[in-house]
């Protein structure tokens, strides 16, 4: 009784071979292993160990073994009420060969489980990933947000992670030995509102021009977290290409176009961050335009906002506008509540004809109005969506 069999068969060490131990405390195990003993009377060599986990996990692994159908493996408790057995006189489940191996362990006696939701609105939150502090254990939500994790007893922090929310942990997380702890979890959402649906530029070769675009954690309830890269080679940078932004603050991300020769570059900024949605794509066009091009002639003498085009549209238009020197430029769109639904322009635009593309495929059919401003100039313009 209270023994485990990893190979029983009459071994001899005092004939060949020999056995040694390890503890090794920096992976919480103890290890016995038979190096080339042998059976008595025979000069058949067996290579195996036996590792003991502190968590009570047990692994036969066998290096080198002979043929030998008489041997016994298993396992049995210390009053002989109860016992595992895999392999007896060559019939068994699990045959003792060379590089095989047979792990044995028993299901905690407590567990962890709760249901996880949003802070607002306070649904059921599926697919979220549990873990707990120094445990192999996890677990992950289902439709219904509910979650359990088998665990031993112990004192831990439970953490709650999900693509779309703010990371969540709570410390201190008592289970007792059996039994079943609740622990419930609150995760809190941040939003993601982008200032441009694309960006579209005329920029001569050659000299560094920066523009920007921002991102507004509006209506969020915990930090965004964000991080940019671009598809385009070494032609265009953004700064801060990573970082966070508070609930209802917003981040203006500076890109820099240095564009070799004059003809049209595209590329996509990807921008991931911790909401739905995630990532975002921003196409960019940059039109390398000569600098005998940019002649006074060329370069508009007024602010303006031209007619979009094509009106009506679906689901997207081009968005036309002039800037007679370097300016702040916002073009906002509204509904004909005068709600706003979109900003597809904001930035700070060089002297000259611009255009950006605005995307309305998440907006109902109907009348929309295009507001610009640029310092005291203010200028509307109807815009028709037919789907």
């Amino acid at each position: 009784n209270c023994v485990l069999y990893p190979f029983w068969d009459d071994l001899n060490p005092a004939s060949a071979g020999a056995i040694k131990y390890y503890a090794d405390a920096a992976n919480h195990r103890f290890i016995v292993a038979w190096l080339g003993v042998v059976r008595y009377g025979t000069t058949d060599p067996q290579t195996f160990e036996v590792v003991i986990q502190e968590n009570g996990g047990i692994t036969f692994n066998y290096q080198t073994v002979g043929l030998n159908n008489a041997c016994t493996v298993g396992v049995e408790n210390c009053t002989g009420t109860d016992a595992l057995q895999l392999y007896f006189n060559g019939v068994g489940p699990f045959a003792p060969l060379t590089s095989t191996a047979v792990a044995f362990w028993g299901g905690p006696s407590s567990s962890i489980s709760g249901v996880v939701r949003g802070q607002s609105p306070t649904l059921p939150i599926a697919g979220v990933n549990v873990t707990v502090n120094g445990r192999p254990e996890t677990g992950t939500t289902d439709a219904s947000g509910t979650y359990t994790i088998p665990i031993e007893p112990g004192t831990y922090t439970v953490c709650f992670h999900h693509a779309a929310y703010c990371d969540t942990c709570y410390a201190n997380v008592l289970v007792e030995a059996g039994t079943q702890t609740s622990r419930n979890a609150t995760m809190r959402q941040p939003r993601a509102v982008f200032s441009v649906t694309s960006i579209t530029r005329n920029f001569s070769p050659g000299v560094d021009h920066v523009d920007s675009f921002s991102i507004a954690n509006t209506g969020g309830q915990c930090l965004l977290t964000y991080s940019i890269m671009d598809s385009s080679a070494s032609w265009i940078g953004e700064t801060p290409a990573s970082g966070t932004i508070a609930p209802n603050t917003t981040q203006w991300i500076r890109y820099t176009v240095n564009i070799p020769l004059a003809q049209i570059y595209r590329t996509s900024i990807m921008v991931t961050y911790n909401y739905t949605g995630s990532p975002t794509r921003i196409p960019v066009e940059i039109n390398g335009v000569n600098a005998d091009e940019l002649n006074p002639a060329s370069i508009p003498t007024v602010f303006a906002l031209h007619q979009n085009y094509p009106n009506p549209f679906n689901p997207s238009t081009a968005l036309r506008f002039d800037v007679p020197r370097d300016s702040r430029v916002d073009i906002v769109v509204f509904n004909m509540m005068g709600q706003e639904v979109a900003h597809p322009v904001s930035g700070v635009y060089n002297a000259g004809r611009h255009q950006a593309i605005f995307d309305a495929n998440n907006l109902p059919s109907g009348v929309y109005m295009a507001k610009m401003t640029a310092g005291d100039f203010t200028q509307f313009s109807k815009m028709m969506m037919l789907k």
